[in-house]
């Protein structure tokens, strides 16, 4: 799935509910998967690109302690999530903790998965992008934009 794009905040409510943005409720008619990501965010996957991911996973060296890890990692906090009828998952206790999500949360489209960030945490991460973004994006082979 691609076409997952755009930023929205929102407010994380003190039972831990988000509200998703409509447009990208839109393209997740079957919910996903929430799980922590690179950094200190979560990573929200659509269903079908979780299966890629789980496939991806399994067709590593078990052998392999970094494969290990990364599975322990990605699975071991991994949850699925739906939306109920006001359009909002339910990130777990543990999930929030790991992101350090605050009432406050950046909700951003990256594609072909959704990334869920505290807002200030988002915003020095941003910030950190954009200070050196010429250079980043030559680093991950897409050049600079025009």
């Amino acid at each position: 799935m691609h076409g997952i794009t755009g930023l929205r905040v929102h407010q994380l409510d003190a039972k831990g509910r988000l509200a998703f943005p409509s447009k990208f409720r839109a393209l997740l008619p079957g919910g996903g998967v929430l799980t922590v990501g690179a950094e200190r965010c979560l990573t929200f996957y659509p269903s079908e690109r979780w299966r890629q991911i789980e496939e991806r996973l399994a067709d590593m060296d078990p052998l392999d302690p970094d494969v290990r890890d990364t599975k322990r990692r990605v699975f071991g906090m991994a949850e699925r999530v739906d939306f109920d009828g006001q359009g909002r998952i339910n990130i777990p206790a543990h999930l929030i903790d790991f992101a350090g999500l605050a009432k406050k949360v950046a909700v951003i489209g990256t594609g072909d998965v959704i990334e869920i960030w505290d807002a200030d945490t988002w915003r020095d991460q941003r910030d950190r992008i954009d200070a050196d973004a010429v250079a980043i994006m030559r680093r991950a082979g897409g050049g600079a934009p025009h």
